[in-house]
This record gives structure tokens, sequence and C-alpha cells, in this order.
């Protein structure tokens, strides 16, 4: 598909005649992968691993096919095949890599162990053919240390190969570490045994670093190894360029996940990547700019203002000091303070006040833990949740940590609003293979690419969701973290929810890390508003119980400032309008500067964030980077937080990501 949408030489006819088999054929991946998984369950025990690379290519290959299927709207016209091809490019490498994947997990059981020749069988698997297309004419390098070119005792396929040659490396040549390097979708290999703390394995896609580590692992253990590279084992990635490529520490340090493995860990703990790469990357640009360089730290949701301080509402810092010393030592109630609780369920519904007498509230640690609760509440063990295909990224990890999965669907639509029709294509699906389904939609001021959801997006959303919600127990879950910083904050997602309130169960994940600049305090709450009042007292009970089976309590005095201040209103809130002013003075400075640029980004409406296109997310990341500007690299975009970007400083991030990207 990808040679076909470069060639000039195809137009835009043949491609309209041929992508219906390519969308048909994409839409049977899931369904291949499910069986494979079937088919390996019992030799690798059931192990997780082999779920989590089932739901990896389902998910990328449901956003081909929803690309595809608007493409097949718009016939291809220039603006739609671009489009097209950019969402082919940007997932064809997970797609590769993770066949790779199931062709080593399917060789490590297929074949008796024998005594092959590393080199001899990377040379053979990876040798150009003319069956496997143009891009497949690539020299292949297989430039072996002689100390560790040894024939081993292994199963004989290409992935097994890799991680045995890693295995020898270090048990018959004294290497601390070897170095494998895999690109060109897995064409050109490089293996070397290199020295020296910075050792690595690199994989080719970014997305598959934990699937990769987990499948090498099994096949590794079923071909008669144990995989353990030692402390200092990294996964990274090869996309990247310039002074980063350079900077082994500095690479690790974002793009690291250590792979070496410990007992005490249950398997599927093990080989994950600790520190949220986000604060890794505000991390290395708060030491560029302590090093004297000329930083603009683009990465972290804070709101600071344009002398770089963190912004504060000085009636939560004196509500939080007037606390007296009982309520700051004292437990709070399990399922937080009542006032608190009835202070936020008004709060999430001044639009309908109504749906506040059956709606159950308990307090989280910040926005994180109602997402917690959500997840692990109203989806079942090893189903997935919904949401768009641009979203938060923890809510993988929130996910994964509770054997949930992360289903999206394509976020826009061809003229640039919410793609309901995915949407109910996606919701649809789900419901049939799991009877019940959670929707996170994260609006107002949607994290990360800064769009606000329209009247008639919502009007959309709502008869999708009243569709399906007459099939199954259907929540939609609105992550509100941002809601205070939009115009109208909650009225147009209430008002149009309210009318659906008898159909689906409609819930909050509130926060008040952003909309009282508390981020540290962490307060928050999960409100839950059930179809039915007969729902309410087992949903109270339930969520409770969770409370007291993970947290326990939440920030008494936190709870206690927050409550008061909601009850006060007015304010806060006047604090707040300044901040809030002072970010649609970003917001207003960013789409002055970055239209005329050419940058493509979604309609920015206000917030912390907004995402721009990018083919490359890691590799301009890291350009970006040796120019002093710090963003975060997505799956197809690069986020740039505008929350802590001073006003003065927002063309010149507009004018090195145009440099960078456009050229």
């Amino acid at each position: 598909m990808q040679a076909l949408l470069r060639s000039p030489r195809v137009s835009s006819r043949a491609l309209d005649a041929v992508l219906p088999d390519v969308r048909v054929a994409q839409a049977e991946l899931p369904e291949a992968c499910e069986i494979l998984t079937a088919r390996l369950a019992p030799d690798y025990d059931g192990d997780p691993a082999l779920d989590e690379l089932a739901a990896l290519v389902a998910t990328r290959a449901r956003e081909v096919h929803d690309a595809i299927v608007v493409a097949e709207r718009a016939k291809i016209d220039p603006r739609a095949r671009l489009a097209l091809e950019r969402v082919i490019d940007a997932h064809t490498p997970d797609l590769d890599a993770a066949r790779g994947l199931y062709d080593l997990l399917l060789g490590s059981v297929g074949e008796a162990a024998q005594e092959v020749d590393l080199p001899g069988v990377l040379e053979e698997a990876l040798a150009p053919s003319s069956s496997r297309g143009p891009q497949a004419r690539e020299a292949v390098t297989v430039d072996l240390a002689r100390r560790v070119a040894a024939p081993v005792l292994a199963r004989p396929a290409v992935g097994v190969a890799l991680v045995l040659l890693a295995i020898a490396s270090v048990r018959t040549a004294g290497v601390r570490l070897p170095h494998v390097q895999l690109s060109g979708g897995g064409r050109s290999v490089t293996v070397g045994a290199s020295e020296g703390a910075g050792d690595h394995v690199l994989v080719a896609a970014p997305r598959l670093v934990a699937p990769t580590a987990a499948v090498a692992r099994l096949a590794a253990r079923r071909a008669g190894f144990e995989l353990d590279l030692g402390p200092a084992a990294r996964v990274g990635f090869p996309s990247l360029s310039g002074r980063a490529r350079r900077d082994a520490s500095r690479r690790l340090a974002w793009y690291g996940a250590a792979m070496a493995s410990s007992a005490h860990l249950v398997p599927s703990r093990r080989g994950r990547p600790g520190n949220d790469p986000i604060f890794t990357l505000s991390k290395l640009a708060s030491d560029a700019k302590a090093r004297g360089e000329d930083v603009v730290n683009g990465t972290l949701g804070a709101l600071f203002d344009d002398a770089g301080k963190l912004c504060t509402l000085p009636s939560l810092t004196e509500a939080l000091l007037s606390s007296a010393p009982e309520q700051l030592a004292s437990y709070a109630p399990i399922a937080g303070p009542p006032a608190f609780l009835a202070a936020v369920k008004r709060d999430v519904t001044q639009a309908a006040p109504a749906l506040a007498s059956r709606a159950v509230a308990v307090a989280t640690p910040g926005g994180t833990g109602a997402l917690r609760h959500a997840f692990a509440s109203f989806v079942e063990d090893g189903h997935a949740l919904l949401t768009t295909s641009f979203y938060w990224s923890p809510y993988q990890t929130i996910a994964a940590e509770h054997g949930r999965k992360v289903a999206t669907f394509s976020m826009f639509a061809a003229d640039g609003s919410l793609d309901t029709a995915a949407l109910d294509r996606a919701l649809g699906e789900l419901m049939q293979a799991q009877g019940r389904a959670l929707v996170v939609l994260n609006d107002p001021c949607h994290n990360p690419t800064g769009y606000s959801m329209s009247e008639d997006d919502w009007a959309r959303t709502a008869e999708v969701l009243a569709k399906h919600g007459a099939s199954g127990p259907l929540t939609v879950l609105l992550d509100i973290a941002y809601a205070a910083f939009a115009e109208g904050s909650l009225s147009r997602p209430v008002s149009a929810l309210a009318r659906i309130a008898d159909k689906v169960m409609i819930a909050f994940a509130w926060s008040a890390s952003k909309s009282f600049l508390a981020y540290g305090q962490r307060v928050g709450a999960l409100v839950a508003i059930p179809p039915s009042a007969d729902d309410v007292a087992d949903l109270d009970a339930g969520l409770t119980y969770a409370c007291r089976g993970t947290w326990s309590n939440c920030n008494h005095a936190g709870m206690a400032a927050v409550a008061r201040l909601l009850d006060e209103g007015g304010r806060a809130a006047k604090e707040r309008k300044v901040f809030t002013d002072l970010l649609a003075t970003r917001v207003d400075a960013w789409n002055k500067a970055a239209r005329p640029l050419g940058l493509q980004f979604p309609r920015y409406d206000g917030g912390f964030f907004v995402t721009v296109e990018s083919k490359d997310p890691p590799g301009d990341a890291a350009k970006l980077r040796e120019v002093g500007v710090y963003v975060v690299p997505l799956a197809v975009s690069l986020r740039v937080a505008l929350c802590s970007v001073p006003t003065a400083q927002v063309p010149r991030v507009a004018a090195a990501m145009a440099k960078v990207l456009l050229g």
C-alpha cells in the first residue's frame, strides 16, 4: 500500500479501485491474531504477552482501516491521499514488527533444536528477495565480532537467533552486553559486541518495546534459555539522529526500557519502562536549562506564568494553611468527606441539576485515580475500553496495570470534526465482542490536541451512545481535567448527555490538579450517574470498596480546602480567570504563528496542549531538542504544552517546528 500511495504513476482512480480489497484484508488482521494467540497459548502457558501483542495489532489495524474508509469516502483527492499515506507510514513499522514477533513465537515452537550458525541464519533470512517487493532490496549487513560468532544450540527462527545471539555474546565471550540493531523494517541487521554501560538492543518500532521484550523472553525460554542481559540492558529505537544519536546517556534516559528481569516480579510485571517519559523529558529540559542552555520546555502539563513561575491560586493556599491540625493529620472517610463529594456533584451537573439526585461520587488521588477506578470497575478483566485515536498516554499504562486494554477510533473526520461514524463502528464492534463498553472522552480542551467538541459533535455522539446503550451496559466517562479552562466549561457535554441519561451511565473523572492548580495535593473524584436509581446503592458500595482496596483514604485537608472553594465559587473563579486569559493569549499567539507556517494540527480552541502532525515523532523531537525546544513525541504527532511556554516564546516554538517538520 505504501508503494502504491507514493508512486506518481498510480492514479487516484486506480487507488479507488484497490482500496476496498485493502480495507477488507486489514479488517481481517485482528481475527488472524486471535487465531494465532489461541494456537500459541498452550505452548506459552497463556502468557499475557500474547494478548498484548494481539491487542496492539488490532488497534493499529483498526486505525488503518478507519483511515482507508475516510479515503474511500473522499474519493482519493490529493489531500485524502496524503492523509492516508501519513497513517499508513505511521502504523506500518508497528505492524511489520508485530509480524516479526509472531514469526519469532511460531519459529520457536515449530522446529526441533539444532546447532545453528547464527550469522548464516541472519544472512539467509534477511537476504533481499524479489518476492518481497522493492522495499526489501537493501544491503544486508551482518557484522559479528569474531569472538561471538560461534554456533550455539537454538531453534532457527530469526527472532530467536537474535535473542540467542545476545545471550551467546554474554555467556561465551565475556562481553557485558551485545548490540543488535534492526532497521528497514527488520530487513537490515547489524550485530556487534559493543562495550561499556551504553550497550543496548534496538528494535524497529517504538510502541512495540513491551511486547518485544516479553515475546523475546518467551521464545528464549522455549528454546532452553532464560533471557537476562543484566541490569544495564536497554531497549531503544533506531530512528534517532544527530546529537541525540551520539549522546547515549540522553538517548537511554528517554527511550530506554529495562530488559533485565527480576525473579521477584511476577512475569506480567517485568520489563516495564519505569518513569513516565513525559516527566523524563521535562527533567532533561530542566537539566539543560540548569547548564545555561537556551531552552523552551513544552513537555509538562503544568501552567507557568511568563516569568517561568508555577501558577497557583492564592485562595487555595490560604484555605490549606488555615486547616486545623486535626484535619491535616486525621483520616478522611474512605469514600471522601460528604461536603467535598456534594460540592463535586454540584460542580459537574450545573448544566443539568436533576442528574445530581442519583449521582454517586468517591474521592480519588487526582484524576488519575478516577480513571483507575473507572477502568477497573466498568471494564471486565481482559476487555478493552474505547477512546479517541489521540489520547493521553497514561490511559494505556493504567489499563495495562489492571489487566485491561485500550481500543481506539479515528478521532477526526475529513472536515476536522469528531469522527462519530468511526465511533459508531468501533463501539458496535466492541459491544458485540464484549457485551458492554466504557467510552472515554477527554473534553473540553482535549489532551493532547487542544480540541473541544462542538455542539454538533456532542449531538451526534449522544445519538451513537444512545443507539449502542440499548445492546448492553454502556458507560461514557468524561475526563474533564481541563474543563475549567474552556469557554462554557461542561455545558455542552452535560446538556447533550442529560438527554440520554436513561440509556447510558454518565461518569466524570474530576480533578483539582488543573482546575485549582493543585497538582501535588492529589485531589480528585469519580462521579457516576447510572440510568436508574436502582443502581445507586450497589454502585456506591462497589466504588467505596475499590477505594479501600487501593489507596484507602485521600488527602483530607486538600479535599476540605477544595470543597470550601467550590462552595464559595466566586473568589477562586476570579483568580483562575487571570490564568485562563494568559492561556488564551498563548493559544491565540500559536494559531497566528503556526497556521501561516503550514504546520498541520487540529482546531485548537484552548487548553494546555496542541498536537502537530509529524511523520517521524521521535526523530523530529530529537532534532527540536538540538535547538533547545522540548516537546513530547506521540504516535503520529508532537505534543506541545503551551501551558508551560512563555507567550513571547510561542512564535519561536512554531518556527522551530516548521523548520524541522517542513524543511
